[in-house]
């Protein structure tokens, strides 16, 4: 209104007002059509990644559209439109994007700490002052919005609560299982086996180390009375889809395959294992918690250590993540 009585002061009277409100809400419709847009949208690759209910992510056999989250998102804003006044309506969407830029300044001080090996395409001026800063001037602004409309904000912090808890009960757990890495090589031991109460684990790499770390497997599965599972996990670049590493397979089943000979001779059982992945360590943490891995043999391929990093980014990763015994094998000099 503000704005509308500027306009008629300063731009031709009423007629200034008429065409300020009629600029108004034009360009409203154009925001709102591309909120309503974008909302449906999210939902929907929400949906197909298992981070929401798979009724989002489903598409129209005839139109190609995103219907139901197009519809899902419609009766959300409708809700809201009949439920609340304007003036909460505006209260949480303001509090949901200060929480917004809160949690972005704190996955900035995030990374920086545990991703330090990113190829960042800029850097933050006096680290970390800046993103605290603005975080505490966010909640700041947070909360003087409570005190002014506390409806909106309990409505943008329920709505937040919801979220995470549906996450934590039901998302994570379908995300995980829908997004492992596949397998696209396995292979059971050529011999007749006892079943085994102790698994060990191995990552092959290196064809040159491969069969230095398996004798020590060896060793290692004969003391426990145990199982070997030889693992090659192929990397395939984040903008592809996995199934474009699947020309790099051979080369893995070779590289297994001399692992498995070298503990056949010691009548050792081994699983063959070949995975398709965008995350190493991820996958090598999945194949564990699949086969109960009670022991992990990992050489250390003098990967060059990050800052606040011991063996490095790959090999910490496995290493925090994993509840198995791990032991490392290092290389020898000369």
């Amino acid at each position: 209104m503000a704005m509308i009585e500027a306009a008629e002061h300063f731009m031709l009277g009423k007629l200034g007002q008429i065409i300020f409100l009629i600029g108004g809400l034009f360009s409203t419709v154009s925001a709102l059509n591309a909120t309503v847009y974008s909302s449906s949208r999210v939902r929907f690759a929400m949906g197909r990644d298992h981070n929401l209910l798979s009724v989002f992510g489903r598409i129209h056999p005839k139109k190609r559209t995103p219907h139901m989250a197009v519809f899902i998102s419609g009766v959300m804003i409708i809700l809201m439109v009949v439920l609340l006044p304007i003036e909460d309506i505006a209260s949480a969407t303001d509090a949901m994007f200060l929480l917004l830029f809160v949690f972005v300044n704190l996955a900035i001080i995030n990374l920086r700490k545990n991703r330090p090996d990113l190829d960042r395409g800029f850097k933050g001026p006096l680290f970390p002052c800046i993103p605290v800063l603005s975080t505490f001037l966010n909640l700041i602004l947070a909360v003087v919005l409570f005190f002014y409309r506390p409806l909106g904000v309990w409505v943008c912090l329920g709505y937040l609560a919801f979220g995470i808890g549906f996450y934590y009960l039901y998302s994570r757990r379908k995300e995980f299982v829908a997004k492992a890495a596949p397998a696209v090589h396995v292979e059971q031991p050529v011999f007749e086996v006892v079943p085994s109460d102790f698994h060990i684990l191995v990552p092959v790499v290196n064809e040159k180390t491969v069969e230095k770390l398996q004798r020590f497997d060896i060793r290692m599965a004969k003391a426990y009375a145990a199982d070997i599972t030889a693992l090659n996990v192929i990397q395939v670049p984040a903008q592809l889809p996995p199934s474009e590493g699947r020309e790099y397979v051979d080369c893995a089943r070779s590289l297994l395959g001399k692992a498995v000979e070298v503990a056949e001779k010691d009548h050792i059982p081994v699983y063959s294992l070949v995975k398709l992945t965008h995350n190493i360590p991820k996958a090598i943490i999945e194949t564990c918690e699949e086969r109960k891995i009670d022991m992990m043999v990992l050489g250390w391929e003098r990967e060059r250590a990050a800052r606040d990093r011991v063996f490095g980014t790959i090999t910490d990763e496995i290493i925090l993540n994993t509840v198995c015994d791990i032991v490392m094998v290092f290389p020898v000099a000369g």
